[in-house]
């Protein structure tokens, strides 16, 4: 290794040391801002020990904002307007229900648990997320929307043995043809990989 790439590589670990202890030293944010919105920022744990919460004083009305945050697990006791969880790795949700959406942004290694319902989940830039659906019924109303993602699973109950839990993975690989659309023009259909079928 040359002396300037050895001073790059100097720089860099620097850099990213600061940045690091940045991150450590933001204070941690759990508070309902005005009447309609939960903040839970900067919430950490470690590795050897999960930080755990709880929102039990949540409503319908409101949305919830997880931001930031590493090695949690909280727990929301009702049902809430809004999900959404960003820029968090290693944080684990178990909900009740979601009136609108729920939305996993920009995560990684995340674990969220629906007791009920929720009509929609999106999952954006985000990789190895379980989503645990425990309703058998509803699970089979929900819609799961994915974007530039990796290693999504879907858990949800078997109708025949409430039980069995039954874990499919939401495709990453496509397959497009251009095909004949009916109307004497082309069209571009795609489809799952087989291997994810």
């Amino acid at each position: 290794m040359s002396a300037l790439e050895r001073k790059k590589a100097e720089a860099e670990e620097r850099r990213l040391q600061k940045q690091e202890g940045q991150k450590e030293e933001q204070e941690a944010v759990l508070r309902l801002e005005g009447d309609k919105r939960w903040v839970v920022r900067y919430q950490n744990g470690t590795p050897q020990k999960k930080l755990n919460l709880t929102l039990d004083e949540v409503n319908m009305r409101q949305a919830i904002r997880i931001e930031d945050c590493r090695f949690l697990y909280i727990t929301l006791k009702s049902k809430v307007n809004s999900v959404t969880i960003s820029n968090c790795k290693k944080v684990q949700v178990a909900l009740d229900s979601v009136v609108s959406s729920l939305e996993v942004l920009n995560s990684e290694d995340c674990d969220v648990q629906v007791e009920l319902s929720a009509p929609t989940i999106s999952v954006e830039n985000s990789t190895s997320v379980n989503l645990i659906l425990l309703d058998a019924e509803e699970s089979r109303n929900t819609e799961v929307v994915t974007s530039c993602s990796s290693t999504v699973n879907v858990n949800f109950p078997s109708i025949k043995d409430k039980e069995d839990f039954i874990e499919k993975p939401i495709p990453e690989q496509f397959i497009s043809r251009i095909v004949p659309d009916g109307k004497g023009g082309y069209k571009v259909e795609t489809k799952p990989n087989e291997m994810f079928s």
